[in-house]
């Protein structure tokens, strides 16, 4: 049997290599009192805000971490394109409005990758259930009725209500339960098992329904959004963007999202027969100079054990709803002021230390 080739020294490595104490207490002060880990999480989320994948406030904040990296003292530092995700895309205007029965402003957001309206866009909206469109014959009521007009995609969503509290303190007993492998036994049916026992036809798929919208002349496309989860389901939209783009594809419908609770009125009026009247326009950037998008990478060189790589890293994109503060500036702001601290420290690692902020995340590239 071949054994394992060992360096010198490399008998029980963590064990034998002995803390520096001295090194631990400058890391340590360092984070406790020049601290910049906020200004950092400020930087990505106040500055740059929104940073869908390939757009220019990703690009920005990039850029910028690239730069301060290099501020930092690391080496390498670098945009390493990991591919070609397509067009940039941003969201420059949204303004959406109910103006008839009664005036009320809309909480509403574009969703990433889609087309904006060709001008301000007012008129009643007609509803198109899609969860209850199954194959084509469904669309047919809706032929020659959708040229100009503003769709609704679902009924009234229901709001969760929630009776727990909206932070919760872990115990070390709940948080030594969670550390211990899941062996599967807890898990229940398997997916395939389930959908065995609950047969039940899917509606149409999306790209389909789109391709009928958009031959229909649909002005554009308004949804409440997917449901959040718990007790953040009050108030908060959540919209998830589309990507890849591909250049030689064209940008999709003009699609919105609006704050459940706004668009239940809207959707309650309509069943009812109130005839509720919209005003809505989108206006929306697509670039296509460079069709890639770009991962921040930078190193501590290593020592005697340089060739081997510590990866520390997190996703930068964000979806552009919001300023991604939680997912993931946060985690973005921690590496970085990881890597400072120990370069502030003068740390002299064995090993080399690779940051990474990576993109496109948030469109399933990672």
């Amino acid at each position: 049997m071949t054994k394992r080739k060992s360096r010198p020294n490399d008998e029980n490595t963590a064990l034998a290599e002995h803390p520096d104490l001295e090194m631990f207490s400058r890391i340590r002060s360092e984070g406790l009192s020049r601290s910049k880990v906020m200004e950092l999480a400020w930087v990505i989320t106040d500055r740059f805000g929104p940073r869908f994948a390939n757009s220019p406030s990703y690009d920005a904040a990039a850029a910028w971490a690239r730069h301060k990296f290099e501020e930092f003292g690391l080496v390498n530092a670098v945009l390493e394109a990991w591919g070609e995700f397509g067009y940039g895309w941003e969201n420059r205007y949204i303004s959406a409005h109910m103006v008839a029965p009664r005036y009320q402003p809309l909480i509403a957001y574009a969703v990433p990758g889609t087309r904006g309206t060709d001008g301000p866009v007012e008129g009643t909206p007609v509803l198109v259930q899609v969860d209850t469109i199954m194959k084509r014959a469904d669309l047919a009521p809706y032929r020659g009725r959708l040229t100009g007009r503003i769709v609704l995609t679902h009924a009234p969503r229901e709001l969760e209500p929630n009776y727990q509290p909206q932070a919760v303190r872990l115990s070390d007993k709940e948080l030594e339960e969670m550390a211990r492998p899941d062996d599967g036994h807890s898990r229940g049916p398997d997916d395939g098992e389930a959908v065995r026992k609950s047969p039940r036809e899917e509606p149409l798929a999306w790209r389909e329904l789109e391709t009928f919208f958009e031959g229909e002349g649909v002005a554009a496309v308004l949804s409440p959004g997917m449901p959040n989860v718990g007790p953040m389901d009050k108030g908060l939209v959540t919209v998830t963007g589309q990507g890849p783009l591909p250049l030689n594809s064209s940008p999709v419908l003009p699609r919105i999202v609006v704050a459940a609770e706004h668009y239940n009125r809207i959707a309650r009026l309509l069943a009812k027969g109130d005839k509720p009247e919209l005003l809505i326009e989108s206006r929306n950037q697509l670039l296509d100079d460079d069709p890639l998008d770009y991962n921040v990478l930078a190193e501590i060189p290593g020592g005697d054990l340089a060739d081997e790589v510590v990866m520390i890293g997190a996703h930068l994109d964000a979806q552009p709803s919001g300023t991604g503060a939680t997912d993931n500036a946060a985690g973005s702001a921690v590496v970085m002021e990881a890597v400072r601290l120990l370069k502030a420290a003068e740390a002299q690692p064995r090993r080399t230390i690779r940051a990474a902020l990576w993109g496109a995340e948030e469109s399933g590239h990672l």
